[in-house]
């Protein structure tokens, strides 16, 4: 049976769970310190309760809803606001590099969202250019926000901030926190949005780091060491290594700084560029 919210349906395929909230969206307004110079990207904007609050704030908003309803309802509600510009698209589709920032600096460019939990990861990735980090660099990366504010399910946010050695660490963790400076900020509780999910939330900020502290020779065989040590996280890093496709004389190189019995979920982001640094191509 289809629910409503506002007199419109609110569709699963879109992953809808509104923050309803409104101490939740007041504290994080107060915790994104957004200012009136920036200009604030925001996923999934729903009914515009977190709009609302936003558009007060900056200089500009750039919305970008995929649900037809919503999308009408949200220029209407928002008609007599000149700061605001609603676009009805899939985020995942939108070219970053097509949005028009009406030249305002990359420090005053940001994110706020409370994103769609089916598509978290992806949203993410994107947002930190994964593709290019994992073949040129951080460095060589297009930026084009300097601080992501959102709200995603508790289970990604505690992967995103996890540690080496717990059983949330792994691949989403390494780039994240090679990309972004991360920060937790408040939990939120499920009975916080209609529907109410079946998980808690965390809102957590990403502040987009500018500068490569890390000497890595090759990104892509470091990623793919990364990868493969994460698809096989049981495995010994002897055996991790084989899959990730290192020959046996590359193996034994690492073997001379590292415990091949362990796990390479025991290692950290500088490890994996010691390692990937110590050998040759893979074939």
């Amino acid at each position: 049976m289809t629910k409503y919210y506002n007199n419109l349906p609110v569709r699963k395929r879109f992953g809808q769970n509104f923050l309803i909230n409104k101490f939740v969206i007041d504290e994080i307004i107060n915790k994104s310190n957004i200012t009136s110079n920036d200009f604030v990207l925001e996923i999934g904007p729903g009914h515009g309760y977190l709009t609302e609050k936003i558009q007060k704030l900056v200089k500009n908003v750039f919305a970008v809803e995929i649900d037809r309803d919503l999308y009408k309802n949200l220029k209407d509600k928002f008609k007599e606001c000149s700061n605001i510009d609603f676009v009805n698209e899939d985020f995942l589709k939108l070219e970053l590099s097509q949005i028009d920032f009406k030249n305002i600096p990359f420090e005053n460019r940001k994110v706020v969202a409370n994103i769609p939990y089916y598509i978290t990861t992806p949203i993410i990735m994107k947002l930190a250019n994964e593709k290019i980090i994992k073949r040129e660099g951080l460095s060589k990366s297009n930026k084009y926000f300097s601080e992501i504010i959102i709200m995603l399910q508790k289970e990604v946010a505690d992967r995103i901030l996890a540690k080496k050695g717990t059983k949330e660490y792994g691949s989403l963790s390494l780039i994240c926190q090679y990309a972004f400076d991360i920060e937790k900020l408040i939990s939120v509780d499920k009975t916080c949005f209609y529907p109410i999910p079946k998980v808690d939330s965390t809102v957590i900020k990403m502040k987009t780091k500018l500068k490569d502290d890390f000497n890595i020779v090759n990104h892509e065989i470091m990623w793919k060491i990364i990868n493969g040590v994460f698809t096989s996280r049981r495995k010994s890093l002897r055996n991790s290594l084989k899959i990730a496709g290192l020959s046996d004389k590359d193996i034994e190189k690492v073997s001379l700084y590292y415990d091949l019995s362990i796990r390479g979920e025991e290692l950290e982001f500088r490890d994996f560029v010691k390692i990937s640094n110590l050998i040759g191509d893979i074939s």
